[in-house]
């Protein structure tokens, strides 16, 4: 498997075929929402992303304690991706009850371009092909470390407009019921990524080689 071997299958089976760039789009953050930690003295939450594509807050910090210059306020509906962890499935949609916690430059912070959905393109980028497409891009000693400049060219498919909002309404569903339904979650992000032809052989060879330990 080579980046953009998978192009041309899904041009075959009718799919829209776009670049990440042209969906997705870096964040610009306000004044408001960028940190001085030097000079901060208030205590921030850290966002926490899984790699399961999971969020989470974190333990209260002081962004002075930090090795970090600058912490960034994410906001509802940001695709956060992991600089070092994208490859194994860290990036997450901030949902509404973890707006306003913080991140550092180790995270990308994205937003969703008009007429693209943020959780469809979160379950787009969590598919084993694309994954396994950012890896043969990534750098690092353990070839895990991506930059923005890299994945940004990649091309994905995307579904027409219904089939978009069919996801995206039956995951908002099952993401109020996550607790009872966590095993039905797990299975519509399956069926949407298995229909736009976005597993196979080659990419679950590729990531179960870079598969971290537990």
């Amino acid at each position: 498997m080579t980046v953009g071997s998978n192009k041309e299958n899904w041009l075959s089976k009718g799919f829209k075929v776009t670049k990440i760039e042209d969906a997705l789009e870096l964040k610009v953050f306000t004044e408001d929402e960028v940190i001085e930690c030097a000079e901060h003295s208030a205590t921030e939450v850290p966002l926490i992303v899984r790699y399961d594509g999971s969020s989470e807050a974190g333990n209260a910090i002081f962004p002075a304690d930090t090795q970090y210059n600058r912490l960034y306020r994410v906001s509802e509906g940001d695709v956060v991706i992991s600089n070092i962890a994208a490859s194994y499935g860290s990036i997450a949609v901030v949902p509404e009850d973890l707006g306003g916690c913080v991140v550092s430059s180790e995270y990308t912070i994205l937003r969703a371009k008009p007429g693209f959905e943020p959780k469809m393109l979160w379950a787009i980028l969590r598919s084993p092909v694309v994954l396994s497409e950012i890896l043969l891009v990534a750098t690092g000693a353990n070839r895990t470390r991506v930059k923005w400049d890299a994945m940004k060219s990649l091309s994905i498919p995307y579904p027409k407009e219904t089939t978009e909002k069919e996801f995206v309404e039956s995951l908002l569903k099952l993401e109020a019921l996550e607790k009872e339904t966590v095993s039905s979650k797990k299975q519509i992000i399956d069926l949407a990524v298995n229909n736009l032809e976005l597993v196979t052989n080659d990419a679950e060879i590729i990531l179960s080689a870079f598969k971290p330990q537990k």
